[in-house]
């Protein structure tokens, strides 16, 4: 588990670094969403950890799980 904190701590200091390096026009404020890039940050975690089908098996079943919320959340407009 704390290999894991480590890589993550690791990829967080080097999208600090590179992202500092890019804002280098003033008087620009850039905003950028934390959840998608914890979530980016996750899944490149997730697959480099993981064994190939296993990850590919999550990453199916997330995608289902999206879909089935998508047509859940569409269902109730409908009626």
């Amino acid at each position: 588990m704390t290999v894991v904190a480590a890589i993550i701590v690791v990829i967080a200091g080097i999208a600090a670094l590179s992202s500092r390096n890019k804002s280098s026009a003033e008087g620009v404020l850039n905003i950028d969403s934390l959840n998608d890039t914890l979530e980016d940050m996750e899944d490149a975690l997730r697959e480099a950890v993981l064994d190939s089908d296993l990850y590919k098996a999550q990453q199916k079943a997330e995608k289902k799980k999206l879909k089935q919320e998508a047509k859940a959340r569409k269902k109730p407009l409908k009626g």
